[in-house]
């Protein structure tokens, strides 16, 4: 009975210790995407949209691909619908 839940446990912690660095990853891109939407407001343009081509990159490659159109959102013209 003691094998089968050592077993188990290092199952769960493999699985965890698995999912949390996945978890950090997403995380740091999605950052990233952040920090280049700032850039944008501030005015560097150039700055952030290499930042957040970078992030979509990366979220690419972990095979993000809704993540990454997200973090690409903010390099797309926007379209005012107002009346000037």
């Amino acid at each position: 009975m003691s094998g089968k839940i050592n077993v188990i446990a290092a199952v769960g912690l493999a699985l965890g210790g698995a999912l949390g660095m996945a978890g950090a990853m997403v995380t740091q891109q999605n950052v990233q995407s952040v920090r280049g939407e700032i850039l944008s407001r501030q005015g560097h343009a150039e700055a952030a949209s290499r930042t957040m081509a970078e992030a979509a990159a990366q979220l690419r490659a972990l095979g993000m691909h809704w993540h990454a159109a997200q973090a690409t959102r903010g390099l797309e013209p926007t379209v005012s619908l107002s009346r000037s």
